[in-house]
């Protein structure tokens, strides 16, 4: 086909092709997390650690995670259990939240762990959830201990 001869083709397709970007830069189908703040809701990507495996890599060896993106820890039960940062190349924020999707504990800015024995980071509350998120986040969007955290699974 000679595309000289049919530029409205290439128009229609162009548009077509940006529009589903727009559209489905908003129709994330994974599990979310959503914070309710006195600003309002704020919506995280989350990838889930189900398995103890899971539950160990973490986000090690990660170089990159976008601003509202994190991990969710999920456990059988409620808990105070440790962190470190092994093998972690970003700084994290992380979120201890109950049973009842209430934040018990925050940690912030934790940095990656530069020599072993890498330290070990703990709530002083149980938690049966743990999210991991970029370092910055908890400052940057006011998130505070005792708001809700709700877990949405699409």
């Amino acid at each position: 086909m000679n595309t000289t001869m049919y530029p409205h083709r290439i128009i229609c397709n162009c548009t077509v092709v940006v529009l589903y970007l727009m559209f489905c830069a908003g129709c994330y189908k994974g599990p979310f997390a959503v914070f309710t703040t006195p600003k309002g809701e704020i919506d995280v990507r989350l990838k889930i650690a189900r398995t103890e495996e899971e539950r160990e890599k973490g986000l090690m060896f990660q170089t990159h995670l976008r601003e509202k993106e994190g991990m969710l820890f999920i456990f059988e039960d409620e808990q105070i259990r440790s962190f470190w940062m092994k093998n972690t190349f970003l700084y994290l924020d992380v979120v201890f939240v109950n049973e009842q999707g209430v934040i018990v504990d925050l940690l912030e800015r934790l940095p990656p762990c530069a020599a072993e024995p890498c330290p070990l980071y703990s709530p002083s509350s149980p938690s049966r959830y743990v999210i991991e998120l970029n370092g910055g986040f908890i400052h940057n969007y006011r998130i505070r201990k005792g708001e809700r955290v709700r877990i949405v699974h699409n």
